[in-house]
């Protein structure tokens, strides 16, 4: 618990042998749950790492040398050619920051959730100790690997930033497809009796008896019956106390790494305060979103309390006056991802995947698909412990995310059938939405626009293993788990291959255009020459090479290079094939090919391949 109230640790000239083995594994554990840990070495390198003999911080240490801290005057802008003595370190997996020559100056190694930063010199020594831009250096440097809490968002340690496009959580944290909902035609029946008998049946009764002054009583009396009877019928829609909302997106691969997020919406039927806490240790922070938190504009002395955070020794909030069904939106941090690990064996054949995939985590998943840049096929509910085989063949699409998002989950076909319109039919659009809106902002959360590789994604409900909370009571919770998985294609040396579209992303070599690219549809568009290459790989012999491309505007000129005339060939990449005497014509021997466009205020898809052959 304690740990948990630290963002940063700093280890410099410290002698780590000293710290006992139960110490040591809970400073791994609280890197691994999203410390930041800063070690600095030079000629006090060696005590200070001496404790890290295990694999969780791996490389080479090598001898003492001296350099020029000019690479760190760089780094924020002024001269420092001071001689620094430092530690030459190779670090495992390492990412560089700063170098000297071949020297590494600062790298950073990713743990769990949380980061190692090494630093080849003493912080606490000369000339670094009293060098007057030390403390901006380190500041830059910590902004630079941890951009989500320090620097920019001051108050990540207590809040946790909603990003990308945030409005998708908002939106799939507010529908519960779960929720009860009231017998509508029952509903609109029994309207139509109360209208009935409200004013024909009674006026015409009250007339034949030539009673009709009590109508001001028979139609209360009436309307005071059928709210009973409607109340009767909506009780088992009713909630008499606040309800919890979760969702997870945990992403992972066969070596094992996995990540999560976890998002929450409490509502309550009633206005009241609500006091949020953990039921098992799992650590709760505010959902803010970045264009409404700390907005207002209004004085320090006009402002009221409406949150209340507590972060040790137990995590919990407080949210003041919330109003009847307000969403209160918390992020979750929770120790334990998952249980077990997806394994499988994905081959890709004559425009379908075969092979299997073996579920071995806690999680019984539904819905699932493979999905690609281009292609996606179904794969059905893969139950805990089950083995999955492949058959199928994938379906196209443009490589739109949206156009995938359309595919998978097409809730305009559903709302579009009214006559049909059920409550089971409900609850599937308003599931068929929350799928939606999760998996848009899984697309938009992550750095790159496209799907990279093959993935397994599948959803579960299962219920949640960490559990809130509110006013002091556990709450009714719903549970969704959006589980995205990367697969390998199982390709062995000697084989026959086959590449799904778009495994092979284009990369744009020289981008002389006025204008944009936009990776979400992959498209370019505005003026000037535009190259494209497609890398194949070492290993891979081609025999045959198929493209796929949109109808393109006609003045945009398209060229591929001729590899043995050395010159650019006029194409039509539409459907355009490559095999034969023509590979050697239009391949390199790096297994390079290379297309030209030239464009006159004009948009275009950037074509997509798949490519047959045989491994080396």
């Amino acid at each position: 618990d304690v740990m948990k109230s630290f963002n940063i640790l700093f280890m410099n000239d410290f002698d780590s042998s000293k710290l006992k083995e139960e110490q040591y594994e809970v400073l791994k554990e609280w890197v691994k749950q999203g410390g930041f840990l800063i070690i600095g070495t030079g000629p006090n390198g060696t005590k200070t790492l001496s404790i890290f003999e295990d694999e969780f911080i791996t490389g080479r240490k090598g001898e003492l040398t001296k350099v020029s801290g000019k690479a760190l005057g760089q780094f924020v802008g002024v001269d420092f050619n001071e001689v620094m003595e430092i530690m030459d370190i190779k670090l495992e997996n390492g990412i560089t920051l700063l170098k000297h020559d071949d020297i590494d100056l600062a790298q950073y190694v990713s743990k769990g959730r949380g980061r190692i930063l090494i630093l080849s010199f003493d912080m606490g020594l000369e000339p670094f100790f009293s060098w007057r831009l030390n403390r901006n250096f380190m500041e830059k440097m910590v902004q630079e690997i941890l951009p989500s809490f320090y620097g920019r968002d001051y108050s990540g340690k207590y809040v946790s930033i909603a990003r990308g496009n945030y409005y998708n959580i908002d939106r799939a944290l507010k529908t519960i497809p779960e929720l009860p909902l009231p017998n509508y035609q029952t509903a609109i029946i029994m309207f139509g009796i109360y209208i009935i008998l409200a004013a024909p049946v009674s006026y015409t009764i009250l007339k034949k008896r030539d009673r009709r002054e009590l109508m001001w009583a028979v139609v209360p009396a009436l309307s005071l019956a059928f709210a009973v009877i409607i109340y009767f019928m909506g009780f088992g829609t009713r909630f008499t106390g606040p309800i919890f909302n979760k969702l997870t997106i945990i992403h992972g691969d066969e070596r094992g790494n996995m990540a999560s997020q976890s998002f929450g919406g409490i509502f309550s039927p009633n206005k009241t305060d609500l006091i949020v806490e953990s039921a098992d240790g799992t650590r709760i922070k505010p959902l803010a979103y970045t264009d409404n938190y700390f907005s207002s504009y209004l004085r320090w002395d006009e402002r009221k309390i409406d949150t209340k955070i507590m972060v040790s020794p137990k995590s919990s909030i407080e949210f003041y006056d919330v109003g009847v069904w307000d969403m209160m939106t918390i992020s979750l941090e929770e120790d334990r991802v998952l249980e077990g690990n997806i394994t499988s064996q994905v081959i890709y054949k004559d425009s379908g995947f075969t092979g299997f995939i073996e579920n071995g985590t806690d999680l019984d998943l539904e819905d699932c698909y493979i999905i690609t840049s281009n292609e996606y096929m179904p794969v059905g509910d893969i139950k805990s412990g089950e083995k999955k085989e492949l058959a199928g063949k994938a379906v196209r699409y443009y490589g739109d995310r949206y156009d995938l998002l359309n595919s998978l989950y097409d809730v305009n076909s559903l709302r579009n059938n009214v006559r049909n319109m059920t409550n089971e039919k409900i609850q599937e659009i308003r599931t068929q939405n929350q799928k939606r809106y999760l998996l848009d902002y899984h697309f938009d959360f992550n750095l790159s626009p496209t799907i990279e590789g093959v993935k397994l994604i599948g959803w579960s409900s299962s219920p949640s293993t960490s559990q809130i909370r509110v006013n002091g009571k556990e709450v009714k919770s719903y549970n969704r788990t959006l589980l995205v998985w990367d697969l390998t294609l199982d390709i062995q040396s000697g084989e026959e291959i086959e590449l799904p579209w778009g495994y092979i992303k284009p990369s744009i070599n020289d981008k002389v255009v006025k204008g944009n690219y936009d990776p979400y549809s992959n498209s370019i568009y505005g003026t000037g020459v535009l190259e494209v290459s497609y890398d194949l790989g070492q290993h891979i012999v081609p025999e045959r090479i198929e493209f796929s491309q949109r109808a393109i505007d006609a003045t945009i000129k398209q060229y591929i290079w001729n590899v043995k005339e050395q010159r650019w060939d006029n194409g039509d990449f539409a459907g355009f094939v490559i095999q034969g005497e023509d590979i050697a014509k239009y391949v390199d021997t790096n297994n390079l090919l290379l297309l030209k466009f030239e464009l006159n205020d004009s948009s275009f898809q950037i074509p997509q391949i798949t490519v047959k052959g045989r491994m080396k």
